[in-house]
């Protein structure tokens, strides 16, 4: 889950999400954990380096089975590198989050609960309450 969507489950900041995940983590074996991570990071590394090799190399369009050229030259095709890169991005955002480098955005919207609007109600009837006795 991402901060922004353990946010909203547990009703929070994503600023206090962040840091429950933080403790939580830190909470965690940090031998198994170290491990665990290290293993995630070498996944990610040999995906990475696939991905670069698909994205240097050319690709020729073909169409029904058949190689499309133009006077005998091949067409190249883009489409296999672009999606390339499109996945190379998610490897990246994946190894940003395991190792913690996104911070969460601090341009967020304040969750009101129903307790604070009842008692804001209450101070602002108390309020008006005061005001008419002085009047």
């Amino acid at each position: 889950m991402s901060y922004r969507q353990i946010a909203a489950e547990l009703g929070c900041s994503v600023s206090v999400a962040y840091d429950a995940v933080q403790r939580g983590m830190a909470m965690v074996p940090l031998e198994g954990a170290a491990e665990a991570k290290r293993q995630e990071l070498a996944k990610l590394d040999r995906i990475e380096r696939h991905l670069l090799g698909v994205m240097e190399r050319e690709h020729i369009t073909v169409s029904h089975g058949k190689v499309i050229d133009i006077d005998g030259i091949p067409v190249l095709d883009d489409g296999p590198g672009v999606q390339a890169a499109v996945s190379l991005l998610r490897v990246m955002e994946r190894r940003a989050k395991l190792l913690g480098l996104d911070a969460p955005s601090r341009s967020e919207v304040k969750v009101i609960t129903e307790d604070e609007v009842d008692a804001e109600i209450k101070r602002l009837e108390a309020e008006l309450a005061s005001d008419r006795s002085t009047a």
